[in-house]
C-alpha cells in the first residue's frame, strides 16, 4: 500500500531504501490490528442460538473426530434446505479453535451468491473469535465495493505510525 509504502520518486542505494522501507514497514504494523484471537468452540448455541435440534449432517460434524496430524478434507453434500453452510461452519470453527486451520474459503460462482454469503457470515465469523478482536472477513469480487455491508466492515485505522 502506497499509504504505508509510499513510492520512490529519485534513484536510491539499496541499502538506504532497505533501511528506510524497514521503518516503514514497522510503522504500518504499528496501525493494523492484531490477529484475532480464536474463541474455542462450545457448541452449536454459540454459532446459531435458532438452531434447537441438529440436522443429521450438523450432528455428523458436531461428533467427527477431527484430531488426525494432517492435511484433511472434508465434503459435506445434502439436499437444499439441510443446513449444510451451518454445518460447514460449525466444522471450520471446531477446526480453527483446534489449531487444525487458520481461516476458510467459499467459492462461489456469480457475484449475487458470494454477496448472500457475505451476509450470512457476517455474524457467525465474528463468533468463531473473542470479542475483542477484529477478524477479517474478505469479499473477493471487483463490485465488492458496491455491496453496503462490506464497506462497513472495512478496517480504517485512526492513527499513523511515525516515520
Amino acid at each position: 500500500s502506497t499509504r504505508f509504502l509510499p513510492r520512490v520518486a529519485h534513484p536510491m542505494d539499496i541499502k538506504g531504501y532497505w533501511q528506510k522501507t524497514l521503518i516503514q514497514a514497522q510503522n504500518a504494523l504499528t496501525v493494523f490490528p492484531l490477529k484475532a484471537k480464536v474463541a474455542p468452540f462450545n457448541g452449536i448455541n454459540t454459532l446459531f442460538p435458532f438452531i434447537e435440534n441438529p440436522t443429521p449432517l450438523q450432528q455428523k460434524v458436531l461428533d467427527l473426530d477431527i484430531s488426525q496430524q494432517g492435511p484433511q478434507l472434508f465434503i459435506l453434500e445434502d439436499v437444499t434446505g439441510a443446513g449444510k453452510t451451518e454445518a460447514a461452519l460449525i466444522l471450520a470453527h471446531r477446526l480453527i479453535a483446534a489449531g487444525k486451520a487458520q481461516g476458510l474459503f467459499f467459492g462461489l460462482p456469480t457475484m449475487a451468491t458470494a454477496n448472500a454469503m457475505y451476509d450470512r457470515l457476517v455474524k457467525t465469523w465474528l463468533a468463531f473469535y473473542s470479542p475483542e478482536s477484529r477478524p477479517s472477513l474478505v469479499l473477493g469480487h471487483s463490485a465488492r465495493t458496491l455491496m453496503d455491508r462490506f464497506n462497513e466492515s472495512l478496517w480504517s485505522g485512526d492513527s499513523v505510525g511515525s516515520e
